[in-house]
């Protein structure tokens, strides 16, 4: 008996070998990267996004409502899309997606939540079925395992994608964190790590590739013993893949160093304060952009000359980019961070950590540290505050890197991996045995 309904299949593709992918996204992760790549390289059946806003759709209705009571709300519902993503190829459902979230405040933690909506999620897609899909992709912690063991009891390339380090290797780091700077976030629980844990290892059990974003993951995979074999490091393209190349010209005092993502420990956030302090902010003036897990006093006793902007809509992070002249990213665990792709795409230079996954060249388009180095990130920053001409080169070569990972590349990427897979799966094929 087939546990993914799955109807006949009235097109069949002449080629045998042709993918055809059933993408799983989680809400709007990487601004829907990945299903667009797919989508260009002509091997998308469909995805799956329970909240997606079509054109003259209910969903862009109640987004707009929303939005004259609660304008960064209304437009993160709004947000929720990608131009040139064809509106036909999502499988939405508001309905489920409005009753997820109502149940939010009866758990007493995210990642409780979030294996819940996987559970919720699994049970929508298996009463759906995969249409004419041959591959499945989704990311790990958002798609509940049994949907993937489902997939490969059922022959199909099952890929997995680590968005960021092993859960054994993030709890690692923010545990090493908590420790330094006792008192800024909640602990979290042990139970719910190890649930994490296992569902990672159910999730690569069941993966005939599993992508991760840089090396940095790649280690972290190997050292919870999967197969080096089936890990693939496949840097995503920038999620604002249309963001344009701004033309920088400082006329005045003071140069801005900014930050986008969450303000939390494992951003970095105490390093990128720590930082600040031992500039004059007549000088350098440095912001962070984005939502704050930090205890509210703690973020006000040692943010010093920071300015914290706090949420804001996706639609407006190009803008915020256009006032910086240098990126500080002190993250202590990542994949492959997308606020740095995006900043490289509008030519910044980078001043980063090798945790953070990214693809920055020391010495080329930024400056690579470790984050808790605040000696040398300092004295990088000042090198980039006082040299414009550095600030410059580094910042065009931040913009040549990322079109040498551009969409075209992303796109022929992911189509060979899965052709290769597929014709892997054809000329060997095997015995699959039930997962435990």
């Amino acid at each position: 008996m087939r546990l993914i309904p799955k109807p006949p299949r009235s097109q069949p593709s002449a080629d045998p070998i042709a993918p055809r992918v059933c993408m799983i996204q989680d809400g709007a992760r990487r601004h829907y990267i990945v299903p667009l790549a797919l989508q260009q390289a002509g091997i998308l059946e469909m995805v799956y996004a329970d909240w997606y806003v079509r054109k003259r759709s209910l969903t862009k209705w109640v987004g707009n409502v929303i939005k004259w009571f609660d304008p960064k709300t209304g437009q993160r519902m709004l947000d929720r899309r990608r131009a040139n993503l064809d509106d036909s190829q999502i499988r939405a459902n508001p309905k489920l997606a409005i009753r997820l979230a109502c149940q939010r405040k009866r758990f007493h933690s995210a990642e409780e939540y979030y294996t819940w909506v996987s559970e919720k999620h699994y049970q929508w897609i298996s009463s759906r079925g995969l249409g004419r899909a041959n591959a499945v992709y989704g990311f790990v912690r958002n798609v509940d395992p049994r949907l993937f063991e489902d997939c490969r009891r059922d022959g199909l390339i099952v890929v997995s994608d680590q968005i960021i380090a092993p859960a054994r290797i993030e709890n690692a780091e923010y545990q090493e964190q908590q420790r330094r700077w006792p008192g800024w976030e909640k602990p979290l629980s042990g139970k719910n790590q190890h649930n994490i844990e296992m569902l990672e290892e159910r999730t690569w059990a069941a993966s005939d590739v599993v992508i991760c974003g840089s090396e940095y993951v790649k280690t972290g995979l190997l050292a919870c013993g999967v197969d080096s074999r089936k890990v693939a490091v496949v840097p995503y393209a920038p999620s604002g893949a249309d963001l344009p190349l701004i033309e920088r010209r400082l006329s005045s005092q003071p140069v801005i160093v900014g930050f986008t993502g969450s303000v939390s420990l494992r951003k970095g956030a105490p390093y990128f304060f720590e930082v600040a302090k031992r500039f004059d902010p007549k000088r350098v003036k440095f912001v962070m952009v984005g939502s704050s897990s930090i205890a509210p006093e703690v973020l006000e006793k040692y943010k010093g000359n920071v300015e914290c902007i706090g949420s804001v809509p996706r639609s407006d992070i190009a803008k915020w980019l256009a006032t910086f002249h240098i990126f500080f990213f002190p993250s202590t665990c990542e994949g492959c961070a997308g606020s740095v792709l995006e900043a490289m795409d509008t030519g910044l230079p980078i001043v980063s950590t090798v945790n953070s996954g990214t693809i920055v060249r020391h010495g080329v388009e930024g400056f690579i540290h470790d984050y808790g180095d605040v000696d040398a990130a300092t004295a990088s920053i000042e090198r980039l505050v006082s040299d414009s001409a550095l600030r410059d080169s580094m910042g065009l070569a931040s913009r040549a890197r990322i079109e040498s990972f551009d969409m075209k590349w992303y796109c022929e990427t992911l189509r060979t991996l899965f052709e290769n897979e597929l014709a892997e799966k054809m000329s060997h094929p095997r015995t699959v045995e039930p997962l435990s």
